[in-house]
């Protein structure tokens, strides 16, 4: 036997340890690294198919320690502890379930875990790129809540069920796609903004509570949903409408203002309070036995009437004026506080009631709460504090908890305020008020229990509860019962005084006809009072299906015509009927449209229905917008239509309409009609008037329209109109009529004009400085009258955004009164910024204009042969001869006189003026060239253009209109150009521009 030395012994110890560990990494293994502190105690939940195989931890430290775990134990037998020996711990087995929660764990990798089906590393450090589970592709339940992660791909796990990442504040979005299996996805506390629609087949509870969602899609990717948290996002819509099997919904606390559940029938919880809900539509839901709506914007009616199963109603901090508790046998818990509740009655209760908070209801007198404390039945449970809350109700101080009949000692009502007892709550006169519409009968509870109920015609306890039976005639709709003036709309009330008057309301019911081609694809568009239940249609088969429509934003429904009448019932805001013919999404192509009853409806549009033809206008005596251009119609009354703003009838065959009625109309639109004459003189707040292609040759009332802004009368038989009381008008287009003058003097906010194809030849403009568009073509104006046009045209103002290349049309290609523009001088009107369509050569005049640009450094001025002097802005007839005399200033010389942008050789001879001419006086100091032009200074040196003044903008072109040069916001400007010539733009701060001949040598 070879005796080993103390040396060798350590060594064959060392080298079976790794070679130990090396056997252990050919195993399926899992790495954790951890921050846990040495020495700390560390506990595991490992578990593998069978007790038979050993479970091998190295705790850090290259030691093994091992045992065996039942895979059926838990709690403590299915624990494996330990003592963190160094930072990185290796399980060693083949595992099916790992927990490994608050930990510290900041890296975890799994290798050759086939078998491993949960996984749970809660509360731990784990980051996306720290997190390795390839190794464990059979997956099923893995938990990651509370770590470090980020955005991650899970898409290689197809066997996930259960999958939970909340409270991972970087999460913004997860890759779940082709997970088949997966049941349930926890989002929650996370950053998600976006999720994603992609088919999860088998998705049951999906939680994406608390996070920043404006919206999600959910389609039909989800079929078998039947959980969803979505509360504390800012979503302002959901659509569920695919969702049937939904159970469980939280929504609240989000920006919604519809909530459409109609389609989710097996609805057990619905929670979405803190929205902006203005109504809510529960009828569907019948399974519902917990429902909390409290916090909306107001909702005003909630019908629970076919909750048979609720148990649990909040609907605090609403404008809810009734509750029907006639089928809420099984309520538990009420909170109605902050509503606007008159009474309560609980009757129908089956002795399950725990819980009722009706603090804060205003109408809620004494004598209703007592009627309430008097149907009140046994306290179910036991009570240590106020469970029967009224506090903040004007009767509770004087309520009588005595009326609670239905006590017992155990399990007493214990009422936050208890009143004294000094209501009056006696029988007292009413007067009721019939109808020839309908009828009604009324009962009151005569008991102190309230469960019976007899007829009633002159006398009524006051706070006790009424009921109404009621039969309204064919045709008619109950729609409430007045209380002194006040509508209640159900057929249940109170009276809080003596001598109260009783009536009921019967009205025709609200609905809309259309009358459309059987076959016909629809896609109308509603919005609906606030408060509103929503639209029933029936569709042209007689079936009458409900919609739930939105009260803020437009519903569209797309629907096949199942017949030729399509009948809308229920109250209408917004109705969009528009088709658009071959060059829209939708044709609607209706045929007609009868209102009735639609009190509620503001605007109604019916753009391009050219089968309509009639139109009735009484049914909506509070219309405000009305679109029904291009429908065909011939007569059109709007005389009741008091409150109409807008109204556009153009492409119509109306040969009159009167709008004298129409006070507060702001936008009159009737072009493409037959229409002669036209009154306005009622129409004071017109702002936008357009009445072109008409037969109109006078309009009256234009002198009281001082609001006017846009004014198209084109293509009429107007010889004259007097536009001088219209001050704000912006845009004005008389185009194709029969005008001889035109006086704008007054018009100075005028930014576009359109009088073309008339007969005027003379306008002064120079008042309007803000004119950035004028057409004017068509005139039969002569070279000199275009050119005195020309002449009194302001300086050319910008228009932002405007596309045309051209901001002067004086002519266009075919006309039989064309202006003689080809000969008109247009460059008066281009050294004002104006670009003329078409540019004349000046020889049609036997008069021109002289322009005398401002000499800063000497002065420039021009003498007729008898002497006298030719001012700037004269016009001086053509081959007159003109003495030029230019005197430059103390340290400047004269260096040129220029004529149109040449120089004049010989200041001696004198200047024969053969068309308009701007002179111009050139100095020089030094070897700087300088040309002062009023207060944009430029100046020409070696081939350079210097601009020596703070510009918005300066541009530099050559004849042919290319760009030369753009710059702006600068104090000075050197530009660099070849010999020749050029026009130079200079837009100061205040937007006006300055445009300029200039000739570089």
């Amino acid at each position: 036997m070879v005796k080993l030395t103390k040396l060798q012994w350590l060594v064959c110890f060392l080298l079976a340890s790794i070679l130990g560990v090396q056997a252990q990494t050919d195993k399926p293994v899992v790495t954790i690294r951890t921050q846990l502190e040495f020495g700390s105690a560390i506990t595991l939940y490992p578990k593998t198919e069978s007790y038979d195989i050993p479970i091998s931890i190295d705790f850090g430290d290259g030691q093994l320690e091992t045992k065996n775990i039942d895979p059926n134990a838990s709690g403590y037998f299915s624990k494996f502890e330990g003592t963190v020996k160094g930072e990185v711990i290796k399980i060693y087995a083949p595992l099916t379930k790992l927990e490994a929660d608050e930990l510290k764990i900041t890296s975890i990798k799994l290798l050759q875990q086939d078998k491993l089906k949960y996984l749970s590393l809660k509360k731990n450090l784990i980051t996306k790129d720290q997190l390795d589970l390839v190794g464990a592709p059979s997956l099923e339940t893995l938990d990651l809540s509370y770590n470090k992660m980020s955005s991650f791909d899970f898409r290689p796990f197809t066997a996930l069920k259960v999958l939970n990442i909340s409270h991972n504040e970087s999460v913004g979005n997860i890759l779940v796609e082709g997970l088949e299996k997966i049941e349930t996805i926890d989002l929650s506390y996370c950053d998600v903004s976006v999720f994603y629609p992609v088919r999860l087949p088998n998705l049951r509870s999906l939680d994406l509570n608390h996070n920043t969602l404006m919206e999600l899609e959910l389609g039909d990717n989800y079929p078998m949903l039947s959980s969803l948290n979505v509360s504390k996002n800012e979503l302002t819509t959901l659509n569920l409408s695919k969702c049937t099997e939904l159970a469980q919904l939280n929504c609240d606390s989000n920006a919604m203002a519809t909530l459409d559940v109609s389609a989710n029938v097996k609805l057990v919880r619905l929670n979405c309070a803190v929205n902006k809900l203005k109504s809510l539509n529960v009828s569907h839901n019948t399974e519902l036995t917990g429902l909390s709506c409290g916090f909306n914007d107001g909702i005003s009616a909630l019908d629970i009437s076919s909750l048979g199963k609720l148990s649990d109603l909040s609907c605090e901090s609403n404008k809810i004026d009734f509750l029907d508790l006639s089928n809420a046998t099984y309520l538990k818990r009420l909170n109605a506080s902050g509503n606007e509740l008159a009474f309560l009655d609980f009757d129908a209760n089956g002795g399950s009631l725990q819980f009722v908070d009706v603090r804060d209801n205003k109408n809620m007198t004494a004598c209703s709460i007592n009627f309430m404390f008097m149907t009140l039945p046994v306290h179910n449970g036991r009570a240590w504090s106020a469970n029967l809350l009224i506090k903040g109700c004007p009767g509770a101080e004087q309520s009588d908890p005595s009326k609670i009949e239905m006590q017992s000692e155990d399990t007493p009502w214990i009422l936050d305020v208890r009143g004294d007892q000094s209501a009056t709550c006696d029988q007292v006169p009413i007067k009721i008020i019939e109808s020839k519409n309908g009828t009604m009968s009324l009962t009151q509870s005569t008991n102190k229990y309230g469960q019976e109920y007899r007829p009633i015609t002159d006398k009524a306890y006051i706070g006790r509860l009424i009921k109404a039976e009621i039969k309204a005639n064919e045709g008619y709709e109950f729609a409430g019962i007045k209380v002194n003036d006040k509508l209640f709309r159900h057929n249940r009330f109170v009276i809080s005084e003596a001598n109260s008057t009783i009536e009921p309301v019967f009205l025709l019911p609200s609905i809309l006809t259309l009358k459309a081609k059987k076959g016909h694809d629809l896609s109308i568009a509603f919005t609906v009072p606030e408060g509103s239940d929503g639209l029933t249609i029936d569709w042209g088969d007689g079936v009458r299906m409900p919609y739930n429509i939105s009260s803020t934003s437009l519903t569209r429904l797309d629907h096949k015509a199942l017949g030729e009448t399509i009948k809308i019932e229920g109250e209408i805001k917004h109705a969009m009927l528009d088709s658009y013919p071959q060059v829209g999404d939708f044709d609607n192509d209706l045929q007609g449209i009868e209102i009735q009853s639609q009190s509620k409806l503001e605007i109604l549009e019916l753009f391009m229905n050219p089968g309509i033809k009639k139109l009735d206008l009484r049914g909506c005596p509070n219309l405000q917008e009305l679109n029904c251009e291009f429908c065909g119609i011939e007569t059109l009354d709007v005389s009741n239509l008091v409150e109409l703003k807008t109204l556009r009838c153009s492409g119509n065959e109306l040969r009159s309409l009167d709008v004298k009625n129409l006070v507060n109309l702001e936008d009159l639109g009737i072009k493409k009609n037959h229409i002669s004459e036209m009154d306005l003189t009622a129409n004071t707040k017109l702002k936008k008037l357009e009445v072109h292609t008409n037969q109109l040759s006078d309009i009256k009332g234009l002198d009281k329209l001082t609001e006017l802004e846009m004014f198209n009368a084109s293509f009429n038989n107007l010889s004259n109109i007097d536009v001088s009381k219209n001050g704000k008008l912006t845009a004005l287009y008389l185009s194709g009529n029969q005008l001889e003058k035109l006086d704008l003097t007054n018009n100075t906010s005028l930014v576009s004009l359109h009088f073309d194809r008339n007969k005027i030849k003379h306008l002064d403009l120079s008042k309007n400085i803000n004119l950035g568009a004028i057409h004017c073509e068509s005139n039969g104006m002569t070279a000199c009258e275009l050119n005195d046009f020309y002449f009194t045209l302001p300086q050319h103002k910008a228009i932002p955004d405007y596309q045309q290349n051209f901001t002067l049309f004086v002519k266009e290609a075919e006309s039989d009164s064309h202006n003689q523009a080809e000969k008109a001088a247009s460059l008066i009107a281009s050294l004002k910024g104006w670009k003329v369509n078409y540019e004349g050569d000046g020889t049609g005049c036997n008069e021109a204009y002289i322009q005398i640009l401002p000499a800063e450094n000497g002065a420039l001025s021009l003498l007729k042969s008898d002497g006298g002097e030719v001012k700037s802005g004269d016009k001086v007839k053509v081959d007159t001869p003109l003495t030029i005399k230019a005197v430059a200033n103390e340290g400047f010389h004269v260096k040129h006189v220029r004529a149109n942008g040449k120089n004049i050789e010989d200041l001696t001879i004198p200047y024969v003026l053969k068309g308009f001419t701007v002179f111009q006086l050139i100095t020089q100091q030094g070897t700087a060239v300088w040309v002062p032009v009023e207060e944009n200074i430029f100046g020409i040196s070696n081939h350079t253009i210097l601009v020596n003044c703070k510009a918005q903008a300066v541009s530099l072109y050559d004849l042919m209109g290319n760009t030369i040069y753009k710059g702006g916001k600068e104090d000075s400007y050197r530009i660099e150009v070849e010999p020749g010539a050029y026009i130079l733009q200079i837009t100061n701060n205040q937007n006006n521009m300055r445009a300029y001949k200039v000739i570089v040598e």
